[in-house]
């Protein structure tokens, strides 16, 4: 049997596998053992190595609010709450956000958000290019 780390254009490891037969091709790496642990590290020729961090850009409902510091999100609770238009426009925008339990943080209803957030002041174009950044995965 042959072990085979599975690479990407960048080296990346993106699955491993056994067969049994030989391959010759340019995204296959002949590896000892079969390692899951590989997955995600990068090949330099030599050696694997740690590949660059995966950012990821669709979120829960709970790891998109907790994305907010507590007085942000306490912040935007209050002026949720406010009897006004921008209070109902900005309930209306959290409500289309949180309501399906995922956050696609380059949706256009999400960036539409953040606009309105630093259209209002209530943001810098700063934090919410960092909130928007999204999560990266260790």
């Amino acid at each position: 049997m042959f072990n085979y780390a599975e690479i990407n254009a960048s080296n990346i490891c993106h699955g491993v596998k056994q067969v049994g037969e030989a391959i010759i091709a340019a995204d296959h790496i002949a590896i000892g053992d079969l390692d899951a642990g590989l997955i995600g590290q990068q090949w330099t020729g030599t050696v694997w190595e740690a590949g660059p961090p995966t950012i990821r850009k669709q979120l829960s409902g709970t790891e998109w609010v907790e994305t907010w510091t507590d007085n942000e999100w306490g912040s935007l609770k209050t002026l949720r709450g406010a009897d006004s238009n921008i209070g109902r426009k900005l309930d209306k925008l959290m409500d289309a956000i949180q309501i399906t339990n995922s956050v696609d943080l380059e949706a256009n209803r999400v960036v539409r958000f953040y606009d309105f957030l630093v259209l209002r002041g209530w943001v810098t174009q700063a934090r919410a290019d960092e909130l928007q950044a999204g999560i990266q995965e260790t």
